[in-house]
Formats: C-alpha cells, structure tokens, sequence
C-alpha cells in the first residue's frame, strides 16, 4: 500500500489563507527519511520531510488521524534554504542516488515558493 503527500503554503498567522502547491506524490515504506537523510547530505538540517508523516492537524481543526500532518514555519523554510544554498557554495554534491537527489530537488522547489518575509511555511499532509 503506498502513502500519498500533499503540500500547501500556509500563512501561519491563524492558519488562514490556505493555497494548494498543486504538489502531490506516493511513496512506500520509510522513502521520507530516506529523502532526509538526502537533505543532510546538502546542508539541510532545518526541515524534515518525515514530519508530515507523525503531527497532527494545526490548531483549531478537528482531530483525526488520517491524514498525518505537519508543518514547516516560515523560519525553518528560510534556514533551510539558506542552508542548501550554503552548501552549493561550499561545492556540497546532492545524493548520487538519482530519486533521492530529484526528491531532495523537489524540496529545494517547495522551499524556493515560499516568499522570504512573507509569513509563510508549509504545511504537509500525509494520508
């Protein structure tokens, strides 16, 4: 049985403003934290794709188990893109592994979304 992952930004001010990044894919097994440790491998320690497979909904919506969820705030998505490009000018190669380095590529683009100051993050939603 595979898992699905859908992302959105998120204003994280009230959880308010919700607008879907249209990005959605299946994994198996425990392929988040391979793709993490992907993200360690090019300086990314400020974000975790594995999150979004153990929260719970943001505050104010009602429980439910599935889908799993979590959130990356508008700070952790700026560290952690400007960890990555810290690393590209240290000359830090991605995975050699070809999926892990197009998933830790995807990540790179979720990041590159969200506008710097905006109030954004992302939020994840595993089901």
């Amino acid at each position: 049985m595979s898992t699905a992952l859908s992302l959105y930004l998120l204003e994280t001010e009230r959880t308010r403003g919700w607008v879907a990044s249209g990005d959605k894919g299946f994994y198996r097994g425990d392929w988040l934290s391979t793709v993490d440790e992907g993200l360690r491998a090019v300086n990314v320690t400020a974000v975790s794709v594995a999150d979004f497979q153990y929260g719970g909904l943001p505050a104010g919506l009602p429980y439910t188990d599935i889908p799993s969820c979590g959130e990356w705030s508008p700070e952790d998505c700026e560290r952690a893109l400007d960890q990555f490009e810290e690393g590209e000018r240290l000359g830090i190669a991605p995975a050699p592994d070809r999926e892990v380095a197009a998933a830790v590529a995807q990540v790179i683009g979720w990041l590159r979304r969200v506008p710097r100051g905006s109030g954004y993050g992302i939020i994840g939603f595993c089901s």
